[in-house]
């Protein structure tokens, strides 16, 4: 550490300047130096001593070791954020703030500075995933997942990036709304193992998920994040789910079977431009079925205004100003019960038999 500078009076009484190099803290509070500046001789005579017993030195070595400790502090307080890597800074952040810690996770693993390395050292690492997973909330635990953009593999399913591509390019007609605002899938999806696919779904589905489970291969939850199994569905799986995020249509609640149905149909748009067997036939086979006859009746920008840009009421107006006689909640009440026969029914023309 660096020397006090020390006033030197010239005189008989050697113990004074004795005294004034043993008392450095008292000369600090007078305003003589700091311990962190050179040391600075002064003379209350404008001639410099004749002899070095009247300058009187403090060995520098004396205070080496205070001088490394706090060189030391220094450093350490001053190591940039951005070169301690991130899953530490997440480890760190949930010790001292437990479930408080979410929202500053999140606005790191949101950072434009945020790599995709960075991302996966955070989910490869196991023994933060699990203090992650029993320090947060299950809420809180699941957006971070998709906000980590975990794509477990192997698997058959396209990338959200992929998806997306498709999607804009394919229903670029129908989604410009939804593209300015933003919306896509990419950010907002993982592909997930049995453990985290039981964890969405109960979070979204309750006590129904045990019924679910099986029947589904990907789903978006209220949130509005979408859950993929990895081993479940096929390569058009991740546009039906990409659809739905492009949505902004409210049937999901009320009307489960109509809204796949018209999320069915629009993946199927994108899927045969690319290639038809991207999509099993058998996926919402019944739902597709209904809404193909649905657009014979109010045509395919009107659907597509309905789904994607809350155009409901248009949809409904052009359905009974052509179906002279037939009730929309008819239809609609059809659609909700799965009696198919009866919905398609009530989309055939009027002068039909």
């Amino acid at each position: 550490m660096s020397l006090n500078r020390i006033q030197v009076k010239t005189h008989s009484n050697t113990t004074q300047r004795n005294r004034s190099a043993a008392e450095p803290e008292q000369q600090q509070e007078e305003g003589k130096g700091s311990f962190l500046t050179p040391p600075v001789l002064q003379f209350s005579s404008p001639d410099p001593p004749e002899s070095p017993e009247e300058t009187i030195e403090q060995d520098p070595s004396e205070e080496t070791p205070q001088s490394e400790e706090l060189d030391q502090t220094s450093e350490s307080e001053n190591v940039p954020s951005s070169e301690v890597p991130l899953a530490d800074q997440i480890s760190v952040a949930l010790e001292e703030k437990k479930m408080a810690a979410f929202e500053e996770i999140q606005a790191m693993v949101l950072a434009k500075t945020t790599t995709e390395t960075d991302r996966q050292d955070i989910l490869n690492n196991t023994k933060l995933m699990k203090k992650v997973r029993k320090t947060l909330h299950p809420d809180d635990y699941l957006k971070l997942l998709t906000d980590l953009r975990m794509f477990k593999t192997p698997t058959n399913h396209q990338s959200p990036e992929e998806a997306d591509s498709l999607v804009q390019k394919h229903l670029a007609i129908y989604i410009r709304d939804a593209m300015v605002e933003g919306r896509q899938i990419e950010g907002r999806v993982a592909v997930v193992d049995d453990v985290n696919w039981d964890r969405a779904g109960t979070a979204h589905y309750g006590k129904d998920w045990g019924l679910k489970r099986s029947k589904v291969d990907g789903f978006v939850d209220s949130m509005g994040k979408a859950w993929i199994h990895m081993s479940k569905g096929d390569k058009g799986t991740m546009i039906h789910e990409a659809i739905h995020i492009y949505s902004t249509s409210r049937l999901a609640s009320s009307n489960h079977n109509l809204n796949e149905g018209m999320a069915e149909y629009f993946t199927r748009i994108v899927c045969q431009k690319i290639d038809p067997s991207m999509r099993h036939p058998e996926h919402y086979k019944d739902q597709y079925s209904v809404v193909k006859s649905l657009v014979g009746v109010v045509t395919e920008p009107v659907l597509a205004r309905a789904f994607f840009d809350k155009k409901m009421s248009d949809m409904i107006k052009a359905f009974q100003n052509v179906q002279q006689g037939i009730k929309w909640i008819d239809f609609a009440n059809a659609m909700k019960e799965g009696d198919w026969i009866k919905a398609r029914r009530l989309c055939q023309p009027q002068n039909s038999p």
